[in-house]
């Protein structure tokens, strides 16, 4: 299989301006901004496949590649129990979310976060963020659910 991403815009990148000699420089600009990303696949021996994602953080990248497994998996059984995953409702951000912040599940997120912090620098700093400001975990922003999901 070959992978590939292309990102197409209605803007360019370039803040520098050509024009022919002797014309004024200006620079037409749209006024709204298109974006795309296409994320796809070349099989060899299977489906090729393409997809308009979002974005390409990583957990729309996982949601890709079960699909192209799908795609290309013989095995009815195994096409359903992933299907099953990538369509399942608790595994949405905000429904983890909602299940992580009740104050029973919270207080035991907290609880294994302090006993792994012992070994890993990464856990002991979400632990310490965690004790410090629990509200900024909590709160369902559209902004605080896109860095969860950067993460």
């Amino acid at each position: 299989m070959f992978l590939d991403q292309t990102y197409c815009q209605n803007q360019d990148n370039s803040q520098r301006c050509y024009n022919k000699k002797g014309t004024k420089n200006i620079k037409i600009q749209p006024t709204t901004r298109l974006s795309i990303n296409a994320l796809g696949i070349q099989a060899i021996n299977g489906k090729s496949f393409i997809s308009f994602l979002d974005n390409t953080k990583t957990f729309e990248m996982m949601k890709f590649m079960i699909t192209i497994t799908i795609q290309n998996i013989e095995s009815d059984e195994l096409k359903t129990k992933l299907e099953k995953i990538l369509y399942n409702e608790d595994l949405k951000l905000e429904n983890i979310l909602n299940t992580v912040n009740t104050k029973k599940n919270y207080e035991k997120l907290l609880l294994a976060l302090e006993l792994l912090s012992e070994n890993s620098n990464t856990f002991k700093k979400l632990f310490k963020r965690l004790v410090k400001n629990p509200l900024n975990f909590k709160t369902k922003s559209n902004q605080v659910l896109e860095n969860l999901k950067k993460q």
